[in-house]
């Protein structure tokens, strides 16, 4: 079984896209989210989205044919 530092290894290293510090304030914002009982103030839910948007238009910058299709709207990203 992996520990979070791991997968957060993984996601850093998978997807070059957004820097190291970005990938640690999502991946927390998720976890505490999820874990700990509180929500994400409104800023925060912004600034994930913002995130998620840059994540999304650089890889479709990377991805050609039919793997942007799949992408796109097998994924539905």
């Amino acid at each position: 079984m992996q520990t979070e530092r791991q997968i957060l290894e993984q996601m850093k290293a998978g997807f070059p896209q957004l820097p190291d510090e970005e990938w640690e304030w999502l991946y927390d914002c998720a976890v505490r989210s999820a874990f700990a009982g509180k929500s994400v103030g409104r800023e925060e839910c912004k600034q994930c989205y913002l995130l998620y948007r840059r994540f999304r238009k650089e890889v479709l910058k990377e991805l050609k044919g039919w793997k942007k299709i799949w992408f796109l709207y097998g994924k539905g990203m």
